[in-house]
């Protein structure tokens, strides 16, 4: 019989080593509950604006933020 907490102990340990890439940074970054621009999100991750829109396309695709496009000014990224 294995000890639950044992348990518990392996599978947060493992969580806090997991790989996390750009597009979850990003993720996390919009889920804050701040409107973020692209300005800010290719300034943070040192990421072309083609690959911050397409890690926002992915996300948006997907249902997981909401993109605000704006006549003036620049697109920004917010939790859906």
């Amino acid at each position: 019989m294995v000890d639950k907490s044992g348990e518990d102990a392996l599978f947060e340990l493992s969580t806090q080593n997991a790989i996390k890439t750009g597009i979850d940074a990003l993720y996390d970054l919009a889920n804050k509950g701040k409107p973020v621009k692209v300005a800010d999100i290719v300034r943070q991750f040192k990421v072309s604006r083609r690959l911050a829109m397409q890690w926002i396309r992915v996300l948006e695709e997907r249902g997981l933020i909401k993109v605000r496009y704006h006549l003036f000014g620049d697109v920004e990224v917010i939790r859906r």
